[in-house]
């Protein structure tokens, strides 16, 4: 007759064996932690090392040949339909572009159907007129293009930008104010849309003082301000007593 006792026995005897197994395989895995790891240690840290040294152009998908002039577009043969359409939407751009350049030139945007300019949206440094460079120049309407030229370089202003105490969006003034001044650089080749450039990105520098970006800087104040995720707006000022470092391009 098998008694409760024996039964216990019976069933607890592989749970033993299973914990013992484990216990011995903990045991391997210290030892081996223990008297090989500081060797193995030192041969990746030799291996970075040697990796850190190695030239960026010693990758092993080298390139042909140093890309060092811009290649022209391909010609395309287009179409009646296509190059209809292709006017169509450069009228279209010169409509919205004469009513923005008549109604509210300088401005941060326009109201379409009022006309009415809003002078200080992203911070009052003419982000549509910015925003608007490179596609002036890509679709060929360079009057159009120069004439806003002449406004960055004589009156976009950004000493004012906060000095009401309010923010900007650090990523819209970069996607479209930053970027639409190097693009235009990059376009025209015309060092004022790159010395405004490194003014605007001197200025935002502080914002990235964490590490990682605040979402809306005062570049007056140099106070940040990050959202947390539970709702809660919380607001810091960056510290920021070291030189600004500047982002001059050659």
């Amino acid at each position: 007759m098998v008694t409760p006792a024996k039964a216990r026995s019976a069933t607890s005897a592989p749970r033993v064996k299973l914990m013992l197994g484990v216990v011995a395989v903990l045991s391997l895995v210290i030892y081996v932690e223990i008297t090989f790891a500081p060797r193995l240690g030192d041969f990746t840290t030799s291996l970075r090392h040697k990796a850190s040294r190695r030239s960026w152009t010693n990758s092993p998908y080298p390139t042909r040949r140093p890309i060092d002039k811009f290649i022209p577009s391909p010609h395309l043969d287009l179409d009646a339909t296509q190059i209809a359409r292709q006017d169509a939407v450069r009228r279209a751009m010169q409509h919205a572009w004469s009513n923005y350049e008549k109604l509210a030139f300088g401005a941060d945007e326009v109201a379409p159907v009022s006309g009415r300019q809003r002078k200080n949206v992203w911070g009052g440094i003419g982000v549509t007129l910015v925003d608007s460079l490179d596609t002036l120049y890509i679709m060929g309407m360079h009057d159009e293009f120069y004439r806003a030229r002449d406004w960055v370089a004589k009156h976009m202003d950004f000493t004012h930008v906060g000095d009401e105490g309010t923010m900007i969006s650090v990523f819209e003034i970069i996607i479209r104010q930053l970027g639409g001044l190097l693009s235009a650089y990059d376009l025209s080749q015309d060092d004022v849309f790159k010395h405004r450039a490194v003014e605007l990105a001197d200025l935002l520098l502080p914002a990235f003082s964490n590490g990682v970006f605040y979402t809306h800087f005062n570049m007056h104040t140099k106070d940040t301000y990050l959202p947390h995720h539970g709702g809660k707006l919380r607001y810091s000022t960056a510290q920021w007593s070291a030189p600004t470092p500047s982002l001059a391009c050659s």
